[in-house]
């Protein structure tokens, strides 16, 4: 059975599949949180030299934020999709539409205020190394796991899914404040619709067991 292992790096998740050889790192959380992103490997006994791969599952600020230290610490090759690799290699990324009326109302406010939105949500650039559009395993990197596009949050969203039914998932789906907002959908997005047919999709690909980006792990039965 793959170890997985939750990090949270500022208010977002990172997480860590052991491998055969090495660890894959499925995001790096929210921008100049890279000294607790190594600190917490540090305490796990991993130097970030023991990460073989990263992946982002969508290039959102609070999922790349640490990226480029990363890289730079442990060289390790980064997997994105297609449709955001530019964003990533330019340090940008764009504004999700809102899926709540709060959250309506903070896009439309960032909207109207572009520079102070990429001002406090910038985050250094990183070249990916490999592009993808289609299923990818991972077994060639030594890790019981495939990716799958999932679209619905963003158009390249992506999720890593583990042979034994894990999937981590980024923002397809959500958890970080259940008391308060108990929906799976998470607050920002650009297309539900897309993003539930994703949801069937996991359930379609034996996923048992949902890893947001923001929150604990969750039963994948609440996708129904």
């Amino acid at each position: 059975m793959p170890e997985i292992t939750r990090l949270c790096i500022g208010f977002a998740n990172s997480w860590l599949l052991k491998g055969k050889q090495g660890y894959l790192l499925v995001d790096s959380g929210v921008p100049s949180k890279h000294r607790g992103l190594f600190n917490q490997l540090r305490a796990l006994k991993i130097s970030p030299e023991q990460i073989r791969l990263a992946v982002a599952t969508h290039v959102h600020f609070d999922h790349v934020g640490n990226l480029a230290a990363l890289v730079k610490r442990c060289g390790c090759p980064v997997v994105v999709h297609e449709a955001e690799a530019d964003n990533l290699e330019q340090g940008r990324w764009d504004l999700p539409g809102g899926t709540i009326p709060f959250t309506k109302g903070v896009v439309k406010l960032g909207r109207r205020f572009p520079a102070l939105t990429a001002r406090v949500t910038r985050y250094e650039a990183v070249k990916p190394d490999m592009r993808v559009s289609a299923p990818m395993s991972l077994e060639p990197w030594g890790f019981e796991a495939s990716i799958l596009p999932t679209p619905g949050h963003t158009e390249g969203s992506l999720s890593v899914l583990t042979h034994d039914g894990h999937a981590m998932v980024g923002d397809l789906a959500y958890n970080e404040i259940p008391f308060l907002y108990k929906s799976r959908v998470p607050p920002f997005g650009n297309d539900v619709d897309t993003l539930k047919k994703s949801w069937a999709l996991l359930l379609e690909n034996g996923v048992r067991t949902v890893c947001p980006g923001h929150g604990a792990a969750f039963d994948a039965t609440e996708l129904v």
